[in-house]
């Protein structure tokens, strides 16, 4: 039976040729877990062109598409998440099946994080924790010292998630435009508090 075809990724670029359902991962999982619902994950990074993680992605652009305008959206798309300084990580349950996925984009020293995301029907079990668990720890390990992101004033549940996990409210970063319709929050992975 061939594989399925994805005709357009996230971003609506063409893609031609079968996409694999399931790429193998590129390290060993970093996180295997139980959940506090016993629901059995692993996380592992893996590359993001696959038809179920681009099903995930379109799934995030679809959620976010309808709460801000494009002007305020900064996504990547599958091209700049398959780039060698890019970290996806994707969390699967004991069937293999992605429920969910997040990336850090890595450069001098910090790290970006970026298309974070958990299908609805798989939250409340860690994932997300556990996502950012595997980010942090490979990024840390690639001499990452600070996290930094972007994320929205309407995604409640992402704005109590990274205050959860240790993420301050900063200024604008990189080429970000001071905007109302963004939070910048960032992490020290150092242990040290950050300077904003």
């Amino acid at each position: 039976m061939p594989k399925p075809s994805i005709e357009a990724t996230a971003n609506g670029e063409q893609q031609f040729g079968p996409l694999p359902t399931v790429v193998p991962p590129l390290a060993a999982p970093h996180v295997q877990l139980r959940t506090e619902n016993d629901i059995p994950m692993h996380v592992y990074l893996e590359s993001p062109r696959q038809a179920e993680v681009i099903e995930l992605i379109a799934e995030l652009d679809a959620f976010q598409d309808a709460l801000y305008p494009p002007e305020a959206r900064y996504a990547l798309d599958l091209v700049s998440l398959e780039q060698e300084n890019v970290l996806f990580a994707v969390a699967r349950d004991s069937a293999g099946v992605a429920m969910g996925c997040g990336a850090v984009v890595l450069q001098s020293g910090t790290g970006e994080v970026k298309r974070m995301f958990v299908r609805p029907s798989c939250r409340a079990h860690g994932a997300a924790a556990a996502i950012l668990a595997t980010l942090e720890s490979e990024a840390l390990s690639r001499g990452c010292r600070l996290l930094q992101l972007e994320t929205g004033p309407y995604q409640h549940a992402a704005l109590a998630f990274y205050k959860k996990h240790g993420f301050e409210v900063r200024c604008a970063f990189g080429s970000y435009p001071e905007h109302p319709l963004s939070v910048f929050r960032q992490k020290s992975l150092g242990g040290e508090r950050c300077a904003v």
